[in-house]
């Protein structure tokens, strides 16, 4: 029986060790925030009649395509480890802008929540279950303009532009107002986006995801990086 009780204090005593050097030296924080791509250069041709290095006339409607991708951020505090960052993302994303001008006057975007992927999938099962985001009952999260952003300038080829935009987001079925900054600008013929959205979870009536090992912050950020191409017949 002793022999039987050290075999198991040993097994139990090298797991503790093996969690404490992930969590402490092996595990590391996910991506970085998303940036506009930089130093683009020769982003679009330059519009007809335009001069070179004009901006580009960009009306009409844009679409999102393949390279785009969204998720969230929060902080997790862990036993030994404190403000540790934790990143999903997933490339299911789809939506539109509307362009007139300088003002993006209509927009829409969703994610599938069940995509939302991490460096665990302990955790993203937790986090598209029931006790979380709920990906069965409420599959999709979606951001949409409800008044029109204006950038004031069109952006020219390899310049950034920013707006403030104000809309509304949804997750679990949950509709709050949200005000945020966007940056955009001309890459390769498409137009990129960036932005990040502030979420307090208990606004949205989710549960705080902390366990046992990591205690996790009450509100995190919805962040996207998306590449739109203009609408066939824009």
């Amino acid at each position: 029986m002793k022999r039987v009780l050290a075999v198991g204090t040993a097994i139990v005593v090298a797991a503790i060790v093996g969690i404490l050097i992930w969590l402490n030296f092996l595990r590391a924080d996910g991506p970085e925030e998303f940036n506009l791509t930089e130093n683009t250069t020769e982003s679009v041709s330059p519009a007809e009649n335009s001069e070179p290095g004009s901006a580009e006339n960009l009306d009409g409607t844009w679409t999102v395509v393949s390279g785009s991708e969204a998720g969230y951020r929060v902080v997790e505090d862990l036993r030994t480890v404190k403000d540790f960052e934790v990143v999903g993302r997933s490339e299911q994303v789809t939506g539109s802008i509307t362009i007139d001008g300088t003002v993006v006057t209509e927009a829409s975007f969703e994610i599938d929540v069940a995509s939302i992927t991490t460096d665990n999938k302990h955790r993203d099962d937790h986090f598209s279950g029931p006790g979380v985001m709920n990906a069965a009952e409420f599959p999709t999260a979606t951001l949409t303009l409800t008044e029109p952003a204006d950038f004031e300038t069109a952006p020219k080829p390899g310049e950034a532009v920013t707006a403030n935009a104000i809309g509304e987001l949804t997750l679990r079925d949950t509709t709050q107002p949200v005000e945020f900054d966007v940056q955009a600008q001309v890459l390769d013929g498409q137009i990129e986006l960036v932005a990040s959205v502030r979420v307090v979870f208990a606004d949205y009536g989710i549960d705080n995801p902390s366990n046992a090992v990591a205690t996790v912050r009450d509100e995190g950020t919805v962040e996207a990086k998306l590449l739109l191409e203009r609408s066939v017949g824009s």
